[in-house]
């Protein structure tokens, strides 16, 4: 579709809005370039008639919508995508000591593509304590920013990320607040700085079975 009949489908959406929400507002070219440079470029003509959708349902007010109001529409609540991500970076955190460094692990999209953007499993894995306060920001950011490119069809990200034993792996089906795997294969006591991590693990699965 081509540029001119996005702009007319965005002056449709504009003027249904403003007959909604502010009937004697005019729909000046200024604003409609303004929509156009913001919006249209941005998101695409079908994210803005979904965002314009959702507003017909929830815009409370008695004026004509902001930009910023169509963004939430489109890309949610700020403070809830990053209670996601922070609820996101807690369960990966967890499976370092449910599954440790020498496994190869899958979680959801978004989430695989955040640590790989850190620098990978074996990396996150290996934080070391004093540093989870930034690494956690780090993924918090990360997470969201990944969030809406996710929502493309040519979102890439990695199908697995590799532990050590690459040589074979091991998917976390990933459901919020648990996991459905098969209990992690014996491993040799390792040296170095996942030591502790893997003795914590081998502790963690001993008192299971208990």
């Amino acid at each position: 579709m081509n540029k001119s009949n996005n702009l007319k489908k965005l002056t449709v959406i504009m003027n249904d809005l403003a007959e909604e929400f502010a009937p004697d507002i005019i729909i000046s070219e200024r604003k409609i370039a303004r929509w156009d440079e913001m919006l249209l470029k941005k998101y695409g003509i079908d994210k803005v008639a979904q965002g314009a959708d959702k507003l017909f349902k929830t815009y409370k007010y008695n004026s004509f919508p902001k930009i910023s109001d169509i963004i939430e529409a489109i890309e949610g609540k700020k403070d809830d995508i990053e209670n996601i991500a922070l609820e996101s970076c807690l369960e990966a955190k967890g499976a370092i000591l449910q599954y440790g460094i020498y496994e190869n692990v899958s979680f959801d999209p978004i989430i695989n593509k955040t640590i790989e953007s850190l620098g990978g499993w074996q990396d996150f894995c290996t934080t070391p304590t004093e540093e989870w306060k930034w690494k956690q920001k780090d993924f918090i950011k990360n997470y969201c920013m990944f969030y809406q490119d996710a929502k493309s069809p040519d979102f890439k990200y990695p199908a697995s990320l590799p532990g050590i034993n690459n040589s074979y792996g091991k998917r976390i089906n990933y459901i919020k607040t648990k996991y459905a795997v098969d209990t992690p294969k014996q491993i040799d006591e390792p040296q170095g700085p996942v030591k502790n991590v893997l003795k914590e693990l081998k502790e963690k699965l001993k008192d299971q079975n208990t």
